[in-house]
């Protein structure tokens, strides 16, 4: 009863206030509080309180509180369920992300990304681990290639990094000028450990709870290749959206006004949205005519698409959305300085 308050944030039993009524309710009726229902008009906005409860939740609640109570589990066997049904919960939409965690990952809420996850993601897509660039002991003389040690360097010293004088952004796909093309496998492995890792005492980290929002916004998790470019679908989405000179990525709404506040009217920009109660959402900020700078949300569901500008109208990308709209909303210029840009560097 106490997982089902938990769950519904709701009182069991409220239609009964007589003691005694209650009691042969439960002891005689067999009655048990209700699970919800999702409400499929509201799911679609990927909203926790509509979704329906957990599977494997709700049979252990159906356990724990059989009439028999022979028949209820011990503290073991409730503990080793909730070990999966934690994992259940961190990653409620994509069925594949949820068996990689647990089947590798089982009873551990972060893992190492260089000794754990890398090795059993690009295993589970069927993909090999991409080569980075070479180090500088081993590059050559004419340092026809940024080093890894280089793309580190700039990812982690923030918005401005610049090398032998030259800014690097996004827009160049193939590279500062001189440098030969970063090859793709590359460009998404270091899309997916930006977006996944936590620097830790341990090193590069990965937490349950992470992998679940990235599944959440960039889902389904599969093994399928793009059909135009035979690029791995779900990297794909990863890699399309983090090269667009607009996508800030992880920052709060007091970081998006701080860098739109003084832009011109027109100028944009989209994140992640930071509101734990919707799931998948993302938010275009934007500078309006007046100066001011507002904050639309849209969402993302798994084989719905992307909406929430015009109610009922979707679309396949995030990118065809904000392409659509771009008129409507008056979103005119991308705002620079995405933490994102020099991945193809």
């Amino acid at each position: 009863v106490v997982l089902w308050q938990i769950l519904t944030r709701s009182e069991p039993f409220p239609e009964y206030t007589e003691y005694d009524e209650f009691v042969k309710a439960v002891c005689n009726r067999k009655e048990r509080p209700k699970f919800p229902e999702p409400n499929l008009a509201v799911d679609i906005h990927n909203d926790p309180a509509t979704h329906p409860t957990p599977e494997r939740l709700r049979r252990l609640i159906e356990w724990c509180w059989q009439q028999d109570r022979k028949k209820r589990p011990n503290f073991g066997e409730i503990v080793e369920w909730l070990d999966r049904i934690l994992i259940d919960c961190a990653i409620p939409s994509d069925q594949e992300g949820r068996l990689l965690w647990e089947n590798n990952f089982l009873k551990q809420e972060t893992v190492l990304w260089d000794d754990c996850f890398e090795e059993v993601f690009y295993d589970h897509i069927d993909e090999g681990i991409p080569d980075e660039l070479p180090s500088s002991s081993s590059h050559d003389d004419n340092n026809s290639y940024l080093t890894y040690e280089d793309n580190e360097s700039i990812l982690n010293n923030g918005l401005n990094s610049t090398l032998n004088g030259s800014n690097l952004n996004a827009s160049n796909i193939n590279g500062v000028k001189g440098k030969k093309r970063v090859e793709w496998e590359v460009i998404a492995h270091r899309a997916l450990r930006v977006l996944l890792t936590t620097n830790s005492g341990e090193g590069l980290t990965v937490s349950v709870e992470r992998f679940g929002q990235i599944l959440n916004w960039f889902g389904p998790l599969v093994k399928n290749r793009d059909e135009e470019n035979g690029n791995n679908e779900f990297l794909e989405r990863l890699v399309r959206l983090l090269m667009k000179e607009w996508f800030h990525g992880d920052i709060e709404t007091s970081e998006a006004t701080r860098r739109l506040v003084s832009q011109t009217p027109g100028t944009f920009l989209v994140r992640f949205s930071n509101d734990i109660q919707h799931p998948g959402c993302y938010t275009i900020s934007k500078v309006t005519r007046g100066g001011t700078v507002v904050h639309h949300r849209c969402w993302y569901k798994i084989g719905v698409g992307f909406g929430g500008v015009v109610k009922d109208e979707t679309y396949d990308t995030l990118e065809d959305l904000v392409d659509h709209y771009k008129d409507q909303l008056g979103l005119k210029f991308a705002c620079k300085g995405s933490k994102y840009s020099n991945l193809a560097s």
